[in-house]
């Protein structure tokens, strides 16, 4: 048996000894583990973006910032 497995069969074991108020706060932790996994999963997928990026074009992301907010005339 798998460490994996019998880490499940620990999990179970307890779980069916708590109580339904103790149950939904452990589904509730649950949850919020997987967002937190989703959440990153979110931001590195963003990784490399720009690997390839024009060098005019991140010249004009990075060192020409200042320049282009100041003439930036959007109505917000």
């Amino acid at each position: 048996m798998t460490h994996s497995s019998t880490l499940k069969i620990e999990i179970i074991q307890k779980l069916e000894l708590f109580s339904i108020t103790k149950l939904s706060k452990v589904l509730d932790f649950v949850k919020r583990l997987d967002a937190k996994e989703d959440r990153r999963q979110r931001i590195l997928s963003y990784a490399g973006v720009w690997k390839n990026l024009d060098q005019e074009v991140l010249d004009d992301l990075t060192i020409h910032l200042q320049l282009n907010r100041s003439q930036d005339i959007r109505e917000f």
